[in-house]
């Protein structure tokens, strides 16, 4: 990470920076805008207590904090001065200037030894010509940080959003997009496949549940700002068990899947917490699975880092699921459950992917497999999916 060094995809991999495409705005670009923006970015590197933007000065470019934290200090006449925002990786500074045109308020300081992915004024103000779609993310995000002192406070009252912390709410903000839906419109839909995450910023949204009455549909629930719903989705890729329409307009944040799993995966308390409500819920999740029609499931968990428990999860959530129909499970560390269980390994294959099968004791009621050949571990998942559809995949 040299100072003004341009950084690789590469190394920010190696590195273990791999988030930065998850839960960032580079998560709203495509790869090759992504590279674009690489390319065109620099280290930058300060001691604590460095001066990175100067209050009423011009702002050079955009930081994309990567390690350290900074404070956004504001004067305040006699009173001397006030911090109005602690801003920790995952967070730009001096987008709002930039986008608007005008000298910043506020000075910011580093807080510790700091670095970031530093982007030229000229080239973030290309993008924002080039990309309407992302355009108009910093607008909102723009929006979002002129009130972001409530919207905070409103993410802090879920019981599940309040384990971040401050610093780690405003960064999950950042890594959303606010939509604006009118009363009557859908958000999700019973059976669908989305992974997004959202949250209710103003307004209400209902819950309906499928019926066979005259309407068709039920509201089982109202429910308001701070609500957050679709998260089942994204941790278990199961289909939507519930219709959520706009009872009035209202005003979401939407996290991409991605970014959501990226989020959890380094916040073991919120991750807990999550996985918890889940299974607390699992009865309803089987009825509304059973009430699709018995479909056949295909289990696949990857861990970011080992020691998470994923494999743990991945064989509880196929238990869970067998009196639902077949279960595939596929566990690419295979070898060694065997090893540890002490079943003899098959071969296998799907399509034309090789593959290994565990020979599991009679009364599993599941499949456990695995690629032959890691390297083709998303064709061999793809290869299975295709003989399982039509499918609910988990």
């Amino acid at each position: 990470m040299k100072h003004g060094v341009a950084p690789s995809r590469e190394a920010l991999n190696a590195e273990g920076y791999d988030w930065l495409f998850e839960s960032t705005f580079f998560c709203h670009l495509d790869v090759a805008t992504q590279d674009r923006v690489l390319a065109s970015s620099r280290w930058r590197h300060e001691p604590r207590g460095a001066v990175l933007i100067e209050a009423g000065g011009a702002v050079t470019g955009v930081d994309l904090i990567v390690r350290g934290e900074a404070q956004v200090v504001q004067r305040d006449g006699a009173r001397g001065e006030r911090t109005i925002a602690r801003l920790a990786p995952g967070h730009l500074i001096g987008e709002r200037s930039i986008f608007w045109g005008l000298p910043t308020i506020a000075e910011v300081r580093a807080m510790s030894p700091y670095s970031a992915l530093h982007l030229p004024a000229d080239d973030f103000r290309a993008l924002l010509a080039e990309s309407a779609d992302f355009s108009g993310y910093v607008r909102d995000l723009v929006e979002l940080r002129e009130r972001s002192g409530l919207l905070v406070d409103l993410l802090l009252r879920n019981p599940f959003l309040r384990s971040l912390g401050r610093d780690d709410v405003d960064r999950f903000v950042q890594a959303g997009r606010v939509i604006r839906v009118a009363a009557g419109e859908s958000v999700v839909r019973t059976g669908e496949q989305t992974r997004d995450v959202y949250v209710v910023i103003s307004g209400r949204v209902g819950v309906f549940t499928r019926t066979g009455g005259e309407d068709g549909r039920e509201m089982v629930a109202s429910k308001g700002p701070g609500w957050m719903f679709g998260h089942a989705a994204a941790l278990l890729e199961v289909r939507r068990t519930a219709d959520i329409d706009a009872i009035e307009t209202t005003e979401l944040l939407r996290v991409e899947p991605k970014a959501m799993m990226s989020i959890v995966a380094r916040n073991p308390n919120l991750r807990r917490q999550l996985y918890q409500q889940l299974a607390a819920s699992g009865l309803r999740i089987d009825r509304a699975r059973q009430a699709e029609s018995s479909r056949p499931a295909l289990i696949s968990v990857y861990g970011t880092r080992p020691g998470m428990g994923t494999t743990s999860i991945a064989y509880g959530l196929a238990g869970a699921l067998r009196p639902s129909g077949r279960v595939v499970l596929v566990d690419l560390d295979g070898a060694t459950s065997s090893k540890r269980l002490g079943l003899r390994v098959d071969d296998i294959s799907f399509g034309q992917i090789d593959g290994k099968s565990l020979a599991v004791r009679e009364g599993w009621g599941m499949q456990v497999v695995w690629p032959a050949d890691k390297a083709n571990a998303v064709a061999f998942v793809q290869a299975i999916r295709d003989e399982l559809e039509p499918g609910s995949f988990l």
